[in-house]
């Protein structure tokens, strides 16, 4: 793995962009103060722009290298909001396809213009994470409200731009008490689904290494497997969020 904080990558598959470093969401399960990550860095789109496209590993085109969004930050809060839309309606005319992950309301006004740049049907992919919904206030408590988080799945309806219940990490004892909920959820919005593991040091844990960083692993629990088994009765439902790219990259080929 390969880090200067704003891009990190190990290889042509995916590289990991952030233009704001640090989060204000502070939610109980971050990992980024294991990552000295406790303070907030900005740089611009621009900067960003000139040093990705010095990076020999990146691929440009829908078959090249994805491009994830914010993972040592929240792309959508009021601080870091309008430098994403920037660098996605930049990175938009590469083609590649461009993941972001959020625990705010996206208003579907902040995303019109970048709809209107997209080359094809899912090269953006919006991830809606949400690891408890009852509990939220006590897990996630800087974050969006999930009933209101959760309109960002309109978006889809409005935009043709696939939205994700993004499920992680799975708080052991917590994010499954939610199961009825998710369900339901499923069923207004008949959205697809990752459930996916925590994130921690890796002397912690020395199971598999995240995708993000050198430093972390993930954390399964068995938790994980319960709510897969009975999400699937009633969505797609996805372990990463790559697969989610190579799904519509897929339907794009075919047509």
């Amino acid at each position: 793995m390969k880090e200067n904080d704003f891009i990190a990558f190990d290889n042509s598959d995916r590289i990991f962009i952030n233009t704001f470093l640090g989060c204000y969401s502070k939610c109980s399960y971050c990992y980024l103060p294991s990552l000295n990550i406790q303070t907030y860095s900005h740089k611009s789109v621009e900067s960003i722009i000139d040093e990705l496209n010095e990076i020999p590993e990146f691929i440009k085109g829908k078959n090249g290298t994805i491009i994830s969004i914010g993972c040592y930050s929240e792309c959508w809060d009021v601080f870091n909001r309008k430098n994403t839309i920037n660098l996605i309606n930049l990175l938009l005319e590469y083609e590649n396809p461009i993941q972001l992950a959020t625990k705010q309301y996206i208003n579907i006004k902040h995303i019109e213009e970048i709809a209107s740049k997209i080359k094809w049907k899912g090269q953006i992919t919006i991830y809606t994470s949400c690891s408890t919904i009852t509990d939220w206030e006590k897990y996630e408590n800087k974050t969006t409200n999930p009933k209101k988080r959760f309109q960002n799945f309109l978006i889809k309806k409005h935009l043709d731009i696939p939205v994700i219940l993004y499920i992680k990490p799975v708080i052991k004892g917590v994010t499954i008490r939610d199961i009825s909920h998710f369900i339901n959820l499923i069923e207004e919005y008949k959205v697809k689904v990752i459930v996916g593991s925590l994130f921690v040091p890796n002397k912690i844990c020395s199971e598999e290494k995240s995708p993000i960083s050198t430093l972390l692993t993930y954390k399964k629990n068995s938790e994980e497997d319960v709510l897969k088994t009975e999400l699937k009765k009633y969505a797609d439902v996805f372990e990463f969020s790559t697969e989610i790219v190579e799904y519509y990259r897929k339907e794009n080929y075919n047509g």
